[in-house]
């Protein structure tokens, strides 16, 4: 899982530029209360309990020990004190492998859950992709779509050797791309290449491992305020409007849809949001205040979701309770490899308490693994233009079924661009040769 100061490390290096038309999700954070404590490692195993690392085939299955849920999935490490403990993995459809476990020393358990289809492996975190996802929403059905100034869609010709794009549907997933900013824009459908109007366009924060929901207004115009968000307690920390993550970090000035309504932070103690002045739409000063906080549980179906608050990934999956939300206005989104992401809008009320967050059921797509290999190990793996941060080999799961084009390069500069088709439920690989 990733943690907080990566985070800030990353958004620190995250420059915006220009204005973002679509604010998104953003980068994984550890739980509140507050930004942990220094998170180097990446579990702390108390004294009397020992790392156990649990892999499951398939991979991403809910974590339990003795009965009870971790907030983690497969392939993660848990403490597990020392003792015969039962340990569980349960995959997205309920079923479920268990073996008991005499814990003395760092252990490593292999769980297959026959009743899904499986691998024929366990897949490690260090074998798996870095990279996040984004979804793109738009208010026409569909569309063109370029990602880093490259496009996404299928390129044909017709009769008189015209190039032609394919219009794709939305919601549109686009896997792989590398943790920090990208470039997406959005055209509406039609029978022109590119018609240099009615477009949408943006830079947005992409996390690993996260899906980031994205809107895209093509062919109308949404009306924009400029909002500076500023404060002396809060400078350098990540901040989000209408519980979407910004692409900066406080304080910083840049538009926003004008029906944007709040800004959350996540402070020391926990998530708070904070009501735009009814007044002046085009600034708010953040500042400590008195908060009433509440504890969320949050479940989902399927479970093993990562939940994220006001765009900040908590670092735990459903079904788990997040403590230190503040009263007010606040946005739980659920994310899950092979499955679109849901939300959901909540008004906490002044009376502290526990609330019991049921998530809407979220919507499976047809996907399949992908392993991008080369007969020399470390080669750089490209997606659209951009090194994706991984390097052979390395497998991404939940990509979409269809066409993709992969490009490879060797230490020594050489590349090779390969398509590869992405059957669905399966392991597909993608080896490249540089000594043919």
């Amino acid at each position: 899982m990733k943690h907080l100061i990566a985070v800030l490390c990353i958004l620190a290096c995250i420059l915006a530029a220009g204005c973002v038309n679509a604010p998104v999700p953003g980068p994984d954070i550890t739980p509140a209360p507050g930004p942990a404590t220094d998170p180097a490692d990446e579990t702390e195993i108390p004294a009397g309990s020992f790392a156990v690392t649990v892999l499951s085939d398939p991979p991403g299955a809910s974590i339990l020990v003795d009965g009870e849920y971790t907030g983690k999935t497969a392939p993660d490490t848990i403490a597990v004190s020392a003792g015969t403990h039962t340990i569980t993995a349960e995959s997205s459809h309920g079923h479920r492998s268990s073996e008991e476990l005499k814990v003395a020393e760092d252990r490593t358990i292999e769980l297959r859950i026959t009743q899904e289809k499986t691998l024929g492996k366990f897949l490690t975190e260090k074998e798996l992709s870095k990279t996040g996802w984004a979804v793109v929403r738009a208010s026409q059905q569909y569309v063109y779509v370029s990602v880093n100034g490259r496009q996404a869609n299928s390129v044909r010709y017709n009769l008189e050797g015209t190039a032609m794009r394919d219009t794709v549907e939305t919601p549109y997933i686009i896997p792989g791309l590398k943790e920090g900013l990208v470039s997406i824009k959005v055209e509406p459908g039609g029978l022109q290449f590119d018609t240099g109007s009615g477009y949408d366009s943006g830079e947005f924060p992409i996390v690993s491992g996260i899906y980031s929901w994205l809107y895209f207004l093509v062919n109308g115009n949404e009306p924009m305020d400029v909002l500076a968000v500023t404060s002396e307690a809060y400078a350098g920390y990540p901040y989000s409007v209408d519980g979407y993550l910004s692409a900066g970090l406080i304080p910083e000035t840049r538009e926003w849809p004008v029906s944007c309504d709040y800004v959350s932070v996540l402070t020391d103690e926990g998530y708070v949001s904070y009501l735009r002045d009814s007044m002046d739409r085009t600034l708010l000063k953040i500042e400590p205040r008195e908060v009433v906080w509440h504890d969320l549980y949050v479940t989902s179906s399927p479970s093993g979701a990562d939940i994220l608050v006001d765009g900040f990934p908590t670092g735990y999956t459903t079904p788990w309770t997040i403590q230190n939300v503040s009263d007010g206005f606040h946005r739980i989104t659920v994310s899950k490899p092979g499955y679109l992401p849901v939300e959901k809008e909540l008004v906490l009320a002044g009376t502290t308490g526990t609330e019991q967050i049921s998530m809407p059921a979220m919507s499976e797509y047809s996907s399949g693994y992908l392993l991008v290999d080369a007969d020399e190990p470390g080669s750089y793996i490209m997606m659209y233009g951009k090194d994706t941060g991984d390097r052979t080999p390395t497998v991404y799961p939940a990509v979409p079924i269809g066409n993709r084009d992969i490009t490879i390069m060797s230490g020594s500069g050489v590349t090779k661009t390969e398509t590869v088709m992405i059957l669905p439920d399966a392991m597909n690989t993608l080896n490249v040769s540089f000594k043919n």
